[in-house]
């Protein structure tokens, strides 16, 4: 079982709304420099097989351009191709550099309570099976 960050990718895309949720703590532009498939001309091709008939198709990057010129049907962060292999080592060092914020690796969620002054989280190392309970009095509100 590995206690790090992935080493054979989940993740290959990265839709609007995550995007979005980025954006508003400050890691879109961050992400986006980290995706190489960023930088690649996007063309998307909806097919009836993989060699078969083109049905219809659309040029992500003109979208994109749209969107960002306020036109177009496309919100303010359109979705992101980066692999996981790139994202999670940004998110893993924001989160780590972070005040009051601990990462554990190797930890799984027993179980979680809530209330509109507190939340409490008991959370398992699954090496040990030891239990530790933890009183979150701040919630990050991401709207």
């Amino acid at each position: 079982m590995s206690l790090e960050t992935a080493t054979q990718p989940k993740c290959n895309f990265v839709d609007a709304r995550t995007t979005e949720r980025y954006r508003r703590l400050g890691l879109s532009m961050e992400i986006r420099a980290a995706a190489p498939l960023a930088k690649v001309h996007p063309r998307v091709a909806f097919a009836t097989l993989f060699c078969g008939y083109e049905f219809g198709s659309f040029d992500l990057l003109q979208m994109r351009r749209e969107a960002a010129a306020g036109q177009g049907e496309l919100g303010p962060e359109p979705g992101l191709n980066i692999s996981q292999l790139f994202l999670e080592p940004l998110l893993r060092c924001r989160t780590e550099s972070a005040a009051n914020v601990g990462v554990r690796f190797g930890s799984r969620l027993v179980s979680f309570e809530s209330s509109d002054e507190h939340a409490i989280a008991t959370i398992e190392d699954v090496r040990t099976g030891t239990s530790v309970t933890n009183r979150v009095l701040e919630f990050m509100n991401l709207g």
